[in-house]
């Protein structure tokens, strides 16, 4: 990567700390892009060379969130175990650990942990570790017979249930804790399974 590249990506992660950083203290509403590219120490002209406004810098940090998290728990269910519906339990355990420990990303997330944003990831990033765990996870999946077409919409399913059972029960306690449903999530995400 030459200097200007590097350059550009160090501009773009010191918007996107500050814009976390404002968006967990401040709250969304109560931030603007002047206090972004202050926190950022860039021109307010280089914000929009990379976002056309706030709500697309959300965005992004909402689709790197998501597809962080979503990765990290892929691979530390392929190093757990080998059976697929079992990776898929720990999978669902990890992220709501991670939502749980970490409020300020979850307030961020809010209920937009979801398909869209993770498939959005999967499709736009040829050759991202997401896209090639999630065509791992496919291709497990259809080993137990499953069509490549069932198989993402069962993955589908699962990330949909994990957002907004998660949102529910850590934000809100309803219809209660999520310590209290967690055993009834695995048990549904193996029935969706079998």
């Amino acid at each position: 990567m030459g200097k200007l590249e590097q350059n550009k990506l160090e501009k773009r992660n010191r918007l996107e700390n500050a814009a976390y950083q404002l968006f967990t203290t401040k709250g969304f509403q109560n931030t603007s892009v002047n206090d972004i590219v202050t926190l950022a120490n860039v021109a307010k002209g280089t914000f929009y060379l990379y976002y056309h406004d706030k709500n697309d810098l959300l965005n992004r940090l909402i689709i790197n969130s998501c597809a962080h998290i979503l990765t990290n728990a892929m691979l530390h269910a392929r190093s757990t175990c080998e059976d697929i519906i079992e990776r898929l339990i720990i999978i669902t355990d990890y992220v709501i650990s991670c939502l749980e420990k970490d409020t300020a990303l979850f307030s961020i997330i809010n209920t937009s942990f979801s398909w869209s944003h993770v498939m959005n990831e999967v499709t736009n990033s040829e050759g991202s570790q997401l896209q090639m765990l999630f065509n791992e996870y496919s291709k497990s999946l259809k080993t137990l017979g499953y069509s490549q077409e069932e198989a993402t919409k069962l993955l589908f399913i699962i990330v949909e249930l994990i957002g907004t059972v998660s949102y529910s029960c850590i934000t809100q306690q309803f219809p209660m804790s999520i310590d209290e449903l967690r055993p009834t999530l695995f048990k549904a995400v193996r029935k969706i399974l079998s």
